[in-house]
């Protein structure tokens, strides 16, 4: 019997610790990095800096790709610190987010991917959006990206195949 109790205690003490890690495994100890899903919340967590826009929508990138640009913006990076807690800012650290839509983004990563080399590639935000790190803010009014077949990872990077000229409103 005594055998019996120590399993079931520890086997209540694994089903509590699943349970804690289930609870908060969507928080490290910093909280993870986020990104805001539109302008309107960007500007409500107070991370906002400015929109971008491009000249015509939908984009072209070359003879055969376009990508239709719905909204881009800067903001400041952030973390999710809580479940019920303000995101807390990043210093130093932006990022460009850019809402799309799925159709978009058809072939990215497998096909082609926008960036200007792998510490300013493009990452998904969502199954309709890209997001790009930065370090400084941009002092020009305009974000060239190359687009390239392929992919940054594993060093898989094809030939240039096009521009996306973002411009600060």
């Amino acid at each position: 019997m005594i055998h019996s109790n120590s399993n079931k205690k520890t086997f209540i003490q694994i089903i509590i610790i699943g349970f804690l890690i289930i609870l908060t495994g969507c928080y490290t100890l910093k909280g993870h990095v986020g990104a805001s899903d539109n302008i309107i919340e960007s500007k409500k967590i107070g991370a906002f800096i400015c929109e971008y826009y491009v000249d015509n929508n939908s984009y072209k990138i070359n003879d055969t790709m376009t990508i239709l640009i719905k909204e881009v913006w800067l903001e400041k990076m952030w973390r999710y610190t809580g479940m019920y807690s303000k995101p807390q800012i990043i210093d130093n650290h932006y990022q460009i987010c850019i809402n799309t839509s799925k159709n978009s983004l058809k072939g990215y990563r497998d096909k082609w991917t926008i960036g200007n080399g792998p510490m300013s590639e493009s990452r998904d935000g969502s199954d309709s959006s890209l997001l790009v790190n930065m370090d400084t803010i941009p002092q020009s009014n305009e974000i060239v990206y190359n687009v390239f077949k392929g992919s940054y990872e594993f060093h898989n990077i094809g030939k240039l195949i096009g521009k996306i000229v973002l411009k600060k409103k």
